[in-house]
This record gives structure tokens, sequence and C-alpha cells, in this order.
């Protein structure tokens, strides 16, 4: 039997081109998995951590670390968007240590901001999910209406965006 003449021609090119093809569908494939199903798997428990702490007792903590903001370690002195003499806190740049209240400390989030008047603490992300604790008085409102956030108790709020 005999093959046509553009046969092999046309073989040889799926060969080499269906392994190039592949690789850009492959990693498609992965960040959808990641977006529909383990990124809002992870949020959703996230969120499960926080509205399982006791809220009285994770304000309390949000308050103490405002109070004693300037012992902290600034991680992010430059960042933009942040407030002058704001502090920032990553995990990836060391081990929170015992300053921060272990109610934070074991939910072990990716980085916490501490201003004069709030702490943000980034859960996970993204989609990125934490809190926010304020201190008695303070704006909530100018925070809150740049994030869906749902109010656990006065001065203590969820987010998600």
């Amino acid at each position: 039997m005999r093959m046509k003449k553009h046969g092999k021609v046309w073989w040889i090119g799926w060969l080499i081109a269906g392994p190039i093809l592949a690789v850009p569908v492959i990693y498609i494939s992965i960040g959808l998995i990641w977006a529909l199903i383990i990124s809002p798997c992870k949020a959703y428990h996230a969120r499960q951590q926080i509205l399982a702490s006791d809220p009285q007792t994770l304000l309390t903590a949000c308050r103490e670390m405002i109070a004693n903001r300037e012992k902290f370690r600034n991680d992010w002195a430059e960042d933009y968007g942040k407030n002058r003499g704001d502090r920032t806190l990553d995990r990836d740049k060391g081990a929170y240590g015992q300053d921060v209240p272990a109610i934070i400390r074991k939910m072990n989030p990716f980085h916490i901001v501490i201003s004069k008047n709030r702490v943000l603490v980034f859960v996970y992300g993204p989609p990125r999910t934490g809190f926010i604790g304020y201190i008695t008085g303070a704006d909530e409102l100018g925070m809150l209406n740049q994030n869906r956030a749902t109010m656990i108790t006065n001065g203590l709020w969820m987010f998600t965006n």
C-alpha cells in the first residue's frame, strides 16, 4: 500500500507540533482547576477558620497589636498604598514570633498590616480573604467600602476580594 505524498509530512508535523501545542493546554487546564476548584475551597476554609475563632479574643488580639505597633518589624518598608507608620509582617520573610497573638499566629496568615487604627490580616489569597480589626471609635467604613466585608462584631470585619 502506497502512502500519499503529503501523508508523512502531515504526521511528522503533528509529532513536532503536538507536544508544543499540548504545553499551553496543560497550563491552562491547571490554571482553570486552581481558579475554579482549589482556590475557592481554600478561601472558604480561611473564612471558616476566622468564623470559628472567638470574635472578642480576635478583636482583643488586633487591638493589642495596634497598641504595640512599634515593636513589630516592617517587612514592606516602601510598599505602595501603605500609610506612613504602618508595619507589615510577611510570612515569607520570617516567622511571626511570639509578639503576634497566638489566635492570629495559628491562622498562619500570608501577611499582616498594622496601622494606627486597624489591623488587616490576610489569611489567604487570592481571592484575598482575611479580617480587619479596628480600635474603638475608628472610622470602619473608609476601608470597608473598598472590600466586600461582613461584620463579625463591632470593630471586627471579615473580607474576601
